[in-house]
C-alpha cells in the first residue's frame, strides 16, 4: 500500500511538473554581419590598359594566350559603360574631367571633337589605334608579347 501511495505522489507530481510553463530564454541574437557592398567597376574608360601594363593576362579572359580585336574592345568596352553613367544621362559619352584621371592625356587626344566628352565613336576609334599599334605582326590578335608592350 506504501508504495501504491508513493507512485500516487510520483504520478502526481509528474502531473503537476508538466503542466507548469517553463519560460523558455531565447538565445542570444547572433551579430548582425555589415551589408555587403559590391564593388564598383572603374570608371576610367581606358582602364584596361592599366590593368595590362599590370598583367598581360588581365586581357586574355579567355585563357588562351592571345587576345582578338573583339575580346580588346569588349574589354575595353565594360569600363566605358561605368564612365557614360557618371554624369547620369547614360548619352553614350564618358565625361572626361569626371572618369580620366590616370590616362587624362590620353582621353583628350581621344576627344577629336574637343566637347570634353568622349563619345562611343571616339572611344572605339582610339581603341582601334591602341590595338593596331600593339598588333605589330598585324595578324589581328594581339600576343602576350604584344600586350606587354600596349602604350597610352
Amino acid at each position: 500500500m506504501q508504495k501504491v501511495r508513493s507512485l500516487a505522489a510520483l504520478v502526481s507530481l509528474l502531473g503537476l511538473a508538466a503542466c507548469q510553463t517553463v519560460k523558455v530564454q531565447p538565445a542570444p541574437a547572433a551579430p548582425v554581419p555589415p551589408p555587403v557592398v559590391a564593388p564598383q567597376p572603374p570608371t576610367e574608360p581606358f582602364v584596361a590598359l592599366l590593368e595590362a601594363t599590370k598583367d598581360p593576362r588581365a586581357l586574355d579572359i579567355a585563357g588562351t594566350d592571345h587576345v582578338t580585336r573583339q575580346q580588346f574592345k569588349d574589354h575595353f568596352l565594360q569600363a566605358f559603360t561605368a564612365a557614360d553613367r557618371l554624369d547620369g544621362s547614360l548619352d553614350g559619352s564618358a565625361p572626361i574631367a569626371e572618369s580620366c584621371k590616370e590616362l587624362l592625356e590620353l582621353c583628350r587626344a581621344a576627344d577629336v571633337n574637343g566637347d570634353g566628352k568622349l563619345s562611343l565613336k571616339e572611344f572605339l576609334d582610339k581603341v582601334d589605334e591602341l590595338f593596331d599599334r600593339a598588333d605589330r605582326n598585324r595578324d589581328q590578335v594581339l600576343s602576350r608579347r604584344e600586350i606587354t608592350r600596349l602604350r597610352p
